[in-house]
């Protein structure tokens, strides 16, 4: 087909296909990939090269380049003859030998090969015909056509041994000798990459501006929708006011060619904010999505049919399988698919999905997980009735309080680093499971009902308790990893319902005292010891004599943030004393620590008393095995090293925190380490090191949410003009801190040595 527009990217694979087929690697190879992911003009990119009329002379004279003979052999085997076979419009895989014939030219009946009879069959006449030269055969959109097909193909390869074939389909064709490449989508931008931190936006420095866009452009995604969009509105152009909306926009639409070929035919009658607005919802997204000039082929007319084509080819069961799917968010394992969707044969399943297309797959941490793309996930929950969407969203959100809860278990033990991992892939599915149940749960409340009969005798009070325990667990889970912020409003969710609906008091309890261990994360000492307060009054109510000395710790911690160290003092020894008498070593242990803080931090305080005690607290947490309490021990023994200027042991107990905040993937308590060793390296003149650090602390506690940015921002600023580029410094701390790059943001603020 003639060519009418510009090819974005591709390159790579544009050069794979014509390797394959110039150099004779294989005869039969096959580009996969769900619908509107390009893979059609990927096909037409490459034959195209392999029809030019001296292709083969070029690739000769590259070949001798090389000074390889058997490169000469290799591409002079390439093929003379390129033919491209559309087969989108047949349905009957009994008609792709007359497609091909007419394509090549051959009436079906009358036209004379020789050493071929005139009534010899249409498959005897095209076998014939291919034999006369070295063909290549594109044979597009075949996926429809598979089940006869495959055969069909298998047949043609063995009668005509210098055919090779190129095949577009949704999945592979199994038959012998085919290699098969994946066309994924378009490379799409950072979410980051328009940041005001990254690219100034003070429109007076052209430079930077410049840089700006020229980073964006070099996205395919974003070359493809800018000149699609110069198609209709010949005067549009990235500029700073729209190039935030066109990167969001190609992040929407992740990349997928067809979805960012029609967003961008709407730049006619939509500014690129508006069409980034009306991609949020997925009505307005699908209504979108839709060609209004004629389409190259109905399939292609609007998104929302090129995935119904992929939809309707799978069978029934299948089809409903990856409908369910949908209830997931940001990946799942195949463990979770089996479990939610209650699906023996979920593994079996999820291979025909990824054959097809229809699922995306990935390794992380040492397990396989499965995305549905978003598109494709807004499109096949669409096919489940009301009711069946209620049912699976309640086996999600049943399923992952209790995943989270698993990982819970293992807080403070010896698999907490692995625990955390774990946590943090299911971290997307949480939040929407807790979405969805405080919705439901709103909407029984609201109606003082059976939560309308959806799941048979499931009472109101049935989702309170698990609105209140996915919050209690997620939001736990959130604070561990240093995202303070998001757990503190996840944990006010579950405490507003125990507001309203009782719950168990154990649940109440914990809700209370994660709730108050967040505030004081966040310095708010005041309202994190009325929470406390509150988790005190539950627990003698409720005899829960642990549950009193917790809460006694916590308020004992608020009155060390407001700097009342004897009052603090009297709180954990009291503590101490409690915990003894029912010989909880954990708490011993906690207490140990903080009246060693409480001995360092007042000027009054004995810091001889201040090193046992913190001493003995770190021996009891390796005697638990609590890898995240040693790293507070740790920094809580350089912090009293520091004061008393012993340098060498305040950055050996940092750097050993660091190692294990690192290894918790614990983004608060690695900013945490970070700051304190910017404190040891500007305590030895080591200015560049120091800011680094600081600065690399800072892009964390800002990740984190937590008021400990506000002194890292402090040091940094003193150091920043005493430094050479600071701010394209603080740029790239922020990116490797956004990116989740632990190990690259600490080895680049320590590339100084000491």
């Amino acid at each position: 087909p003639a060519l009418l527009n510009k090819f974005f990217g591709r390159e790579t694979e544009v050069a794979r296909v014509r390797d394959e087929f110039a150099r004779r690697k294989t005869r039969m190879f096959t580009l996969s990939g769900s619908g509107g992911s390009g893979k059609t003009r990927l096909a037409i990119e490459a034959a195209a090269l392999l029809a030019k009329p001296d292709f083969s002379d070029q690739a000769l004279a590259f070949s001798r380049a090389l000074a390889s003979e058997q490169a000469d052999a290799d591409l002079a085997a390439g093929p003379r003859a390129v033919y491209f076979v559309s087969l989108a419009d047949l349905r009957d895989g009994d008609l792709i030998v007359s497609a091909i014939l007419e394509v090549l030219g051959l009436p079906h009946s009358k036209r004379f090969l020789s050493g071929v009879s005139l009534e010899a069959r249409p498959v005897d006449r095209l076998c014939a015909a291919l034999s006369t030269h070295r063909t290549l055969l594109v044979l597009d959109n075949f996926e429809h056509l598979a089940s006869t097909g495959a055969q069909f193909v298998e047949m043609l390869l063995a009668r005509v041994p210098e055919l090779q074939i190129l095949v577009t389909s949704q999945h592979r064709l199994n038959i012998p000798g085919e290699r098969e490449m994946p066309v994924g989508t378009l490379p799409t931008p950072h979410e980051n990459i328009v940041t005001p931190e990254d690219f100034p936006r003070n429109l007076t420095d052209k430079s930077s501006e410049k840089t700006r866009l020229t980073a964006l452009l070099e996205y395919s995604s974003v070359q493809l929708f800018v000149d699609r969009a110069q198609a209709v509105a010949p005067d549009f152009q990235l500029t700073s006011h729209n190039a935030d909306s066109v990167a969001e926009i190609c992040r929407q639409l992740e990349g997928v060619p067809l979805a960012i070929e029609l967003a961008s035919a709407r730049c006619n009658v939509f500014t690129p904010t508006q069409i980034a607005a009306r991609l949020q919802g997925t009505s307005e997204k699908f209504a979108t999505l839709t060609n209004i000039r004629r389409a190259a082929t109905p399939r292609h007319a609007s998104i929302h049919t090129a995935i119904s084509w992929s939809y309707e080819l799978l069978p029934l069961e299948l089809a409903r399988f990856w409908a369910q799917l949908s209830v997931f968010r940001g990946g799942f394992s195949f463990e979770s698919a089996q479990a939610v969707c209650r699906e023996s044969n979920a593994p079996h399943w999820l291979s025909q999905l990824r054959a097809s297309s229809l699922v995306v797959v990935e390794e992380q941490g040492g397990t396989m997980r499965f995305r549905v793309p978003e598109m494709l996930r807004e499109f096949v929950q669409d096919q489940l009735t009301p009711e069946q969407l209620e049912e699976i969203r309640h086996r999600h959100a049943l399923h992952f309080e209790e995943k989270l809860f698993s990982s819970l278990r293992l807080l403070r033990t010896s698999q907490e680093c692995e625990a955390l991992s774990q946590a943090a892939f299911e971290t997307d599915n949480a939040r929407a499971a807790l979405d969805w149940v405080k919705a439901e749960y709103s909407a029984a409340a609201a109606k003082k009902t059976k939560n309308r009969r959806k799941f048979g005798a499931a009472k109101h009070a049935e989702y309170s308790v698990l609105a209140a325990r996915t919050s209690l667990a997620l939001g736990t889970l959130l604070q561990r990893r240093g995202l303070h912020g998001e757990a503190l409003s996840v944990l006010e969710a579950g405490l507003e319902v125990t507001s309203h609906e009782p719950v168990e008091p154990d649940l109440g309890v914990a809700l209370l005292r994660e709730h108050a261990g967040v505030l004081l994360d966040l310095l708010q000492w005041e309202t994190a010891s009325c929470s406390a307060r509150k988790m005190l009054d539950l627990c003698r109510n409720n005899g829960n004599h642990v549950g009193v000395a917790a809460a006694t710790n916590l308020i004992g911690l608020a009155a060390k943030g407001e700097e009342k160290w004897q009052q603090a003092r009297q709180y954990f020894s009291d503590v101490l004393r409690q915990f003894e008498k029912l010989g909880d070593i954990p708490g011993i242990a906690i207490a140990h620590n903080n009246l060693g803080l409480i001995e360092y931090l007042d000027d009054d305080g004995d810091k001889i008393l201040a090193q046992n005690y913190l001493q003995r607290g770190l021996e009891l947490r390796h005697q638990l095995r609590d890898v995240r309490g040693v790293a507070e021990a740790e920094i809580n023994l350089g912090a009293l090293a520091q004061q008393v200027k012993e340098i060498e042991a305040a950055r050996a107990h940092y750097e050993a925190a660091l190692k294990i905040e690192l290894q918790l993937r614990h983004t608060f308590g690695v900013g945490r380490a970070m700051c304190n060793l910017g404190e040891v390296a500007e305590s030895r003149d080591e200015i560049l090191r120091a800011y680094r650090c600081y600065i690399s602390a800072h892009a964390l506690f800002e990740l984190s949410g937590v008021a400990y940015q506000k002194y890292s921002a402090i040091q940094s600023s003193r150091l920043a003009g005493a430094i050479e580029n600071s701010d394209k410094l603080l740029t790239h701390a922020r990116r490797l801190a956004r990116s989740g790059a632990l190990e690259d943001l600490v080895d680049w603020a320590n590339e100084i040595e000491f």
